[in-house]
């Protein structure tokens, strides 16, 4: 027991003097001065209660006894100190200096016999403190005094504080609790309680833990730690204790050592392995329950923002995401308007709708703030004044707090600047940690994406509305299709009836044409559907008049089942003609040798309007199937297969079935296909019928 005394406190003193002599709090004069007077009164106590443990003669223990108290006298108030200088707060100036000289008294008495005036045996101690005199209850009054004011001064600030000063406060309240708790055992004994001072060795731990909260500007989170820390006291316990269990059963000390190195090695597999189930039961503890649950749903709001299909409607997705994953005040997102090169809000969270705050919260591309965010990296407020990391702290420090963040995230692409998530601080004032800023960048990495595919469609859009802009010449007054439709009112004098049809099916071309060209150009989506109940017995009446003669020449019958005009089927008829109709009739054609079958038809079934398309080719093999409707598969034995049939066919694409499965699936449908190799195909194709609708 005195040489695991005697280490302990060695120990301390020696990583005391060596933390205070080498290391210091960054860009914090005040706080390191602080620190460091704590830690040397530290060590130069632990110096003292080491050397007295091994003194041979009572003039050396009484020596080495008032120097350790030289140390110990002054801790408290020191922590007064340093607790002021940790919260970013100047010391009251009286109080403190009334403090002072009171304590410059209480050190003048440790070398007399007012404060300890004898040493003798004790326990295992060959010498310690005995016979404490007036002088030391004195000061015992005045040590928890400045303790009890140093903790109050704590709480306080604590409940003022935010972010990394909130975080480091608390760091420094634990290691104060387990420093305090650890040195307050050596006290019994110099009132004969025969109280071993077992304590000490906490000592060394809150010196350590004391210089990572002081040293480290950005500490780990303090909640974060303390799980950290359980998870792993968990494994060990679960690893340690049946290992433990089968060493001490086993009398074979060569069996004992394979146990022993067996879990050893096996332990960071198994860690691994039952990370997350360990993970998820310690969260279920009171310190930490529902406060990771939002990490672990961080897949719901990526998939969320995915499914953005405008930037207005992705700018909300992303800061309402941001603002229930994090828990933080204030939201907001700027997005760069080309027009004026400046960013705009574009969507907050936390402010009213008629705040002017939000109205007003827009940045140059000038801006400082802009500047840095171009670089491609996350600005953190907090560690604005790390070395290397800011140039003008105090400008970036301004902006970020004009757009109410305490962190701005660029969002970036081909070196430019889209959009800055601007995020506020938490609502329970915590810092933001490592895993809230992993999380963060996984969050912005899918809402960068999906802004990206969105400005990569509006780009196409734009091309596409131009074009349909250039040829919407086609369609007006002095157009083909004006002409077209002269022609067919008479325009030019009575007509044949079969030139009169075949007119009338290049015009209901030319509608479709102009249908698709007025949805473009108005910038409508390719996912619009001009949905109502429509028969679709016109649409089976042209396919037999434009495809028949199609056929003849293929040497292929060609046969039709109209249905009738009062089955109303909810669809948009003319993109169901043309892609869907036209794509099946067009592949079962080039599938089918002269002489085969194409055949339409249709039916109803269970509230569907069920059509196919059924010829009698040569198949599709059973293993392409399930592929053909996928866009761009083309069956390569079907590809090989056709080119015998028909050498001069070049093909498609690949993107007919795939575009007839999408357009009927949009409108509420499924497609399928039958096949035997050899034999033929149908492809069946189902929409749902009008509510009005008649039936066959």
């Amino acid at each position: 027991m005195l040489q695991l005394y005697f280490a302990s406190t060695l120990f301390t003193a020696i990583v005391g003097f060596g933390l205070a002599a080498l290391l210091r709090a960054k860009d914090n004069p005040r706080l390191t001065a602080a620190w460091r007077a704590a830690m040397c009164a530290t060590a130069l106590w632990t110096l003292g209660r080491a050397m007295v443990s091994i003194a041979t003669t009572p003039g050396a223990a009484m020596f080495w006894v008032r120097a350790s108290y030289c140390g110990s006298v002054e801790l408290s108030f020191l922590w007064v100190w340093l607790t002021y200088a940790a919260a970013g707060r100047s010391v009251p100036r009286v109080p403190f200096v009334i403090s002072s000289v009171i304590l410059a008294v209480f050190i003048g008495t440790v070398f007399t016999p007012y404060f300890i005036p004898t040493v003798k045996p004790k326990m295992c101690f060959q010498y310690y403190d005995d016979s404490a005199g007036l002088a030391f209850h004195a000061w015992l009054v005045f040590f928890d005094a400045w303790l009890i004011w140093a903790f109050v001064v704590m709480v306080r600030e604590m409940r003022r504080s935010r972010g990394v000063v909130l975080n480091r406060l608390r760091y420094v309240m634990l290691s104060g609790i387990f420093g305090f708790i650890g040195a307050g055992t050596t006290f019994p004994l110099v009132q004969n309680i025969p109280v071993y001072p077992f304590g000490v060795t906490l000592v060394a731990f809150c010196a350590i833990l004391l210089t990572y909260a002081v040293v480290r500007h950005r500490l780990m989170d303090f909640n974060l730690a303390s799980r950290f820390a359980t998870i792993y006291l968990c494994f060990g316990l679960l690893m340690g204790v049946p290992v433990a269990f089968l060493v001490l059963l086993c009398p074979f000390s060569a069996i004992n050592a394979m146990i022993v190195l067996a879990s050893a090695t096996l332990s960071p597999w198994l860690y691994s392995r039952f990370k997350m189930q360990l993970t998820a039961t310690v969260d279920r503890l009171p310190p930490f329950r529902k406060r990771y649950d939002r990490y672990r749903g961080i897949d719901r709001y990526e998939k969320a923002i995915r499914e953005s299909r405008t930037v207005d409607e992705w700018a909300h997705r992303t800061a309402q995401a941001t603002a229930e994953v994090f828990g933080v005040e204030k939201v907001n997102l700027l997005y760069r308007d080309a027009t004026t090169e400046t960013y705009l809000i574009k969507a907050g969270v936390g402010f009213k709708a008629s705040s002017p705050d939000l109205q007003l919260l827009e940045l140059p591309e000038d801006d400082p703030l802009i500047h840095r965010l171009g670089r491609n990296s996350v600005v953190v407020r907090e560690l604005l004044d790390e070395p290397g990391e800011c140039e003008n702290p105090k400008d970036i420090r301004a902006r970020m707090d004009f757009v109410h963040a305490a962190i701005c995230v660029p969002l970036v692409h081909d070196g430019k600047l889209l959009a800055v998530l601007n995020v506020g601080e938490k609502k329970d004032r915590g810092m933001y940690n490592d895993l809230d800023l992993s999380t963060l960048w996984n969050l912005v990495g899918a809402a960068q994406g999906t802004l990206w595919t969105i400005l990569s469609a509006l780009s196409q859009r734009e091309r596409s509305a131009m074009w349909a802009h250039d040829i919407a010449h086609v369609f007006g007054p002095n157009g083909s299709y004006f002409l077209l439709d002269e022609a067919i009112k008479g325009a030019e004098g009575p007509l044949r009836e079969t030139m009169l049809t075949r007119l009338q099916l290049a015009r209901n071309d030319y509608e479709f044409l102009r249908k698709v060209y007025r949805q473009v150009l108005n910038g409508q989506d390719y996912e619009f559907f001009d949905m109502k109940p429509n028969s679709l017995a016109q649409a089976y009446t042209r396919m037999k008049e434009k495809y028949t003669g199609v056929m003849v020449h293929r040497g292929l019958a060609f046969m039709v089942h109209i249905p009738p005009e009062d089955l109303k089927v909810m669809c948009d008829d003319l993109r169901i003609e043309y892609q869907v109709l036209m794509n099946l009739v067009e592949n079962a054609a080039r599938y089918t040798l002269r002489g085969g079958l194409v055949e339409m038809g249709w039916r109803t079934e269970g509230g569907y309007f069920v059509g196919f398309v059924r010829d009698t080719g040569i198949g599709v093999p059973e293993k392409d199937l399930g592929r053909i409707f996928e866009g761009g598969y083309r069956s390569a034995e079907l590809e090989a297969r056709k080119k015998g049939l028909r050498p001069d066919d070049k093909g498609g694409r690949g993107i007919g079935l795939s575009s007839a499965a999408y357009v009927v699936k949009k409108q509420g449908g499924g497609i399928w296909a039958e096949s035997v190799s050899g034999k033929g195909s149908t492809f069946s194709f189902k929409l749902p019928l009008a509510e009005s609708g008649g039936q066959s």
